[in-house]
């Protein structure tokens, strides 16, 4: 979600259907940064919950690292 916020910012236009890799902050079992990462497609929230939430990313299988994957994964 921030990272949707933060593109729109930047002046480009969210919309359904739009393919997105998205990330969040993470780290390892040593607490070396070691971002999350995922792919999907920027969906309406149309859940009923989160009503403050416009958009939702519906996470697709990467077809390397499953559904989601580490930075670290990239390096192996």
């Amino acid at each position: 979600m921030a990272r949707i916020i933060s593109y729109q910012r930047e002046g480009a236009t969210v919309k359904e259907g739009m393919q997105v890799s998205v990330f969040d902050f993470d780290s390892d079992e040593n607490n070396n940064p070691d971002n999350l990462l995922a792919d999907g497609i920027v969906v309406l929230n149309e859940t009923g919950t989160y009503t403050n939430t416009k958009w939702l990313i519906k996470v697709l299988p990467n077809e390397k690292y499953r559904k989601y994957y580490w930075v670290s994964d990239t390096k192996k």
